[in-house]
């Protein structure tokens, strides 16, 4: 997941990277690079002024237990989930992009 400039806010606030409804997981031990660098334990990261500009990379392990359903359509998709509290106003457009890595293909008999 790559977010780009997504610290234009009156304060600083929350940016979570939640598992698809339905699938059984939790995200966790993301790793970020950019502003946030390093293990990000809960998937989740602090956006402030530091984010102004700039892109952050995230990368989420899917963990072996990963499930969803593909026949309901609001399940399989990954959620981002913004809180930046009372009083905030976050104020600028951002970019957001998402791939994955490595052999995702899924073979059915």
């Amino acid at each position: 997941m790559r977010l780009y400039d997504v610290g234009d806010s009156s304060g600083s606030g929350t940016i979570s990277i939640l598992a698809p409804t339905g699938s059984g997981v939790t995200f966790t031990n993301c790793k970020g690079t950019g502003p946030a660098s390093g293990t990000l334990p809960t998937c989740s990261i602090t956006a402030s002024s530091a984010f102004n500009g700039k892109w952050e990379t995230i990368s989420i392990p899917i963990p072996a237990n990963y499930t969803c359903n593909d026949l309901v359509q609001t399940q399989c998709w990954v959620r981002l989930q913004y809180a930046y509290g009372s009083g905030n106003q976050p104020s600028d457009t951002t970019s957001w992009s998402a791939s994955i890595e490595g052999d995702p293909v899924r073979l059915v008999e």
